[in-house]
């Protein structure tokens, strides 16, 4: 009897033991899922939850094209997560790794088909390595708005390594991740899609716009860098009249808009229409993509 009622203690234990870590993972699984709902409609997304033997994955329309975030387990890493971002990007067709420059690398990159690339930047080049096929079409993507935006992303919420995938027809941005709270995924979102409005600025040639010499008053403007509505100093680029943060210009290089390239403001003469201070809480709703 004494036995039987050992083996029925240590049976006990085991079943407890076992409801507890179902019930933190279950806890896990809920708290992701429900920070990426709240994700899903800031931008108006479409969410497939996460459970014991799938990962979450959101699908983010984003102008013509989509994007799609993934949370995957870090490899032998506790709470750790790999946040993946990919854009479908159909007219590009070039082969560019962005890859820290660290001795110990947590997120496995193939770079057996590409050969290190070299440039002039200092900064950069402490930091960063450049893998690709064409060396010549890889300087040409990497411009002052891209390097700028890219370490954006790798330093918030907080640094931890990020790498950056160019293929044919995707971009993909794959960053170390431990936080679940719904403003830092969605800073995430927005900075990866910052990103890729960047890095298609360096593929626009051509594109004129008309000029005019009339000041405009914008009503409920937001900036197309940070996303946010214009309050504070503003300026407008000079040549297609897009209205800035004058802090996000200065950070970003230059203007936003889709084609632009920019690189000098202007400062309005009438005041741009601001409304009254609101909530930190962003609107619900998908970024609007730079024209």
């Amino acid at each position: 009897m004494e036995c039987i009622g050992v083996l029925l203690l240590v049976g006990l234990v085991v079943v407890l033991a076992a409801f507890g870590v179902f019930s933190q993972t279950a806890a896990r699984f809920e708290r992701w899922n429900s920070a990426l709902a709240a994700v899903a409609q800031r931008f108006g997304g479409t969410l497939t939850r996460g459970g014991w033997f799938s990962n979450p994955m959101l699908r983010i329309p984003y102008g013509t094209t989509y994007a799609r975030l993934s949370v995957y387990a870090m490899p032998g890493s506790s709470g750790r997560k790999c946040l993946e971002m990919i854009v479908q990007w159909s007219d590009i067709d070039v082969f560019v790794a962005l890859v820290p420059r660290l001795t110990r690398r947590q997120i496995a990159v193939d770079l057996r088909n590409f050969s290190e690339v070299e440039f002039d930047w200092d900064d950069f080049r402490a930091r960063w390595t450049v893998w690709a096929e064409a060396a010549d079409e890889a300087r040409l993507l990497l411009s002052t708005g891209v390097r700028v935006q890219l370490e954006r992303v790798s330093k918030s919420p907080d640094a931890s390594e990020t790498v950056v995938l160019v293929y044919p027809g995707w971009l993909v941005v794959r960053k170390v991740w431990e936080s679940s709270r719904t403003h830092d995924l969605e800073r995430y979102v927005e900075m990866s899609l910052g990103l890729y409005d960047q890095l298609l600025l360096t593929k626009s040639e051509g594109i004129e716009f008309v000029a005019s010499d009339e000041p405009q008053i914008i009503d409920q403007a937001n900036c197309h860098i940070c996303g946010e509505r214009m309050l504070g100093e503003i300026v407008v680029c000079r040549r297609c009249q897009t209205p800035h943060h004058r802090d996000c210009w200065e950070y970003a290089g230059g203007c936003a808009t889709y084609g632009c390239r920019e690189t000098i403001y202007l400062v309005p003469r009438r005041g741009i229409s601001q409304p009254a201070p609101a909530s930190d809480e962003l609107p619900p709703g998908r970024p609007s993509k730079p024209r």
